[in-house]
């Protein structure tokens, strides 16, 4: 090859070497606003997709190599996980659909691209608003059930504790509960944190599509379990008490009498014998009877 040849590729990957690196990190410290789009002509290679040759893993930083990225692809295939970029790569399969996104650092500037009032200071805040950010920018391309944003430092702060979000999607808005930032340990490695993050959120969603749980959540179980028991040993108190004051009404009816006697009565009842009381009325009555009868005879004489 010629010197005239050979200058100009010299030139040429002198520029690249000066401002390719600028022009990727511009790229990665960009807003989620400005984040590349699935469609558009530069995703693949920012994304670094024919490098890692998984299509829902972004990884513009290169934070993981070729042979994590590998074992991630086991653990997402293992867990029923697919890519959530059907429409770009034509690829849709039946799963959870997903999405990772790894970032080596990331800035409150980068947020306030999107919203100039953003004034919040908080680290796991501005990471929620960041991955609820991508999660709508890219909702018509990626319409995933999890978003998984690793963010490894925040710029302007210098924190270089990594933070892991899984953001779930409008499909399962009674999850979103559980899209809170992790703070991974210095023990983890970042395909560890993916992995623990990815297998919580598959529990997560096939617990939810269960029948048992899907009809009934389990603290309306458990609540109405307790409400039953509670009805039951009511009914069954008040049960006892209305026996009690039974009982007592049946023995206040009934006269303690020590002489009386019982006899069967007509139609099998029971009457009471005053045998003892008639006679001692007829006794009386004779000689009531003979004191009026002696006093007549005696007037007349």
């Amino acid at each position: 090859m010629s010197s005239t040849n050979l200058f100009p590729l010299l030139f040429i990957s002198t520029v690249l070497c000066t401002y390719g690196s600028s022009l990727q990190r511009g790229l990665i410290t960009s807003g989620p606003c400005t984040f590349p789009l699935p469609t558009s002509a530069n995703f693949s290679v920012f994304c670094q997709i024919p490098y890692h040759k998984t299509p829902y893993v972004c990884d513009p930083g290169g934070i993981l190599s070729r042979t994590e990225v590998e074992m991630l692809q086991a653990t997402a295939t293992k867990l029923n996980m697919t890519s959530c970029f059907c429409n770009k790569f034509g690829n849709c399969q039946p799963g959870i659909r997903i999405a990772v996104v790894l970032l080596p650092f990331v800035s409150w500037n980068s947020i306030r691209e999107c919203d100039p009032t953003y004034t919040s200071s908080s680290i796991s805040t501005s990471t929620i608003l960041y991955a609820q950010l991508l999660s709508v920018r890219w909702q018509e391309y990626c319409d995933a059930d999890v978003i998984f944003v690793y963010i490894q430092s925040w710029q302007t702060e210098r924190l270089r504790t990594p933070l892991l979000i899984p953001l779930f999607g409008d499909q399962w808005p009674h999850l979103r509960r559980f899209s809170i930032p992790i703070v991974t340990t210095a023990r983890e490695t970042t395909l560890i944190s993916l992995e623990n993050a990815m297998s919580h959120a598959s529990r997560l969603i096939h617990v939810d599509l269960s029948p048992a749980h899907a009809a009934i959540p389990r603290w309306a179980l458990a609540f109405g379990g307790i409400m039953l028991s509670i009805v039951a040993a009511a009914m069954y108190v008040a049960n006892c008490i209305s026996q009690k004051m039974g009982q007592r009404r049946q023995k206040s009816l009934v006269p303690k009498r020590g002489n009386e006697k019982f006899r069967a009565g007509f139609g099998g009842g029971v009457m009471m014998n005053n045998s003892g009381s008639q006679k001692k009325k007829s006794v009386m009555m004779f000689r009531t009877f003979s004191k009026s009868n002696h006093n007549n005879n005696n007037n007349r004489l």
